[in-house]
């Protein structure tokens, strides 16, 4: 089975929509801290995803950011986590 890595944005929650055997595309949903939920479609053939389908945006995002940082506990784990905040 061969690898393959689609340039998607930073920061987001990507999961396999659908798939087909018989095919060589997948279907992405893609969801972030500041962006809508949207729909991706990948033609794993050459590594191209394109926005299909997105919800409206809830809220105004272009001027927010989000960094992710790592704390860690008492016993040594490593624990991510998320900061949104106004963009500087």
């Amino acid at each position: 089975m061969e690898a393959y890595a689609a340039k998607l944005a930073d920061n987001t929650t990507i999961g396999i929509a659908d798939t087909n055997l018989h095919s060589s595309s997948a279907y992405l949903s893609v969801a972030g801290f500041l962006q809508p939920t949207s729909l991706w479609l990948l033609d794993t053939k050459n590594n191209h995803p394109l926005e299909i389908k997105t919800l409206p945006a809830k809220f105004d995002a272009s001027h927010d950011a989000v960094e992710q940082f790592e704390a860690t506990s008492s016993d040594g784990t490593k624990v991510p986590y998320f900061v949104v905040h106004p963009a500087t």
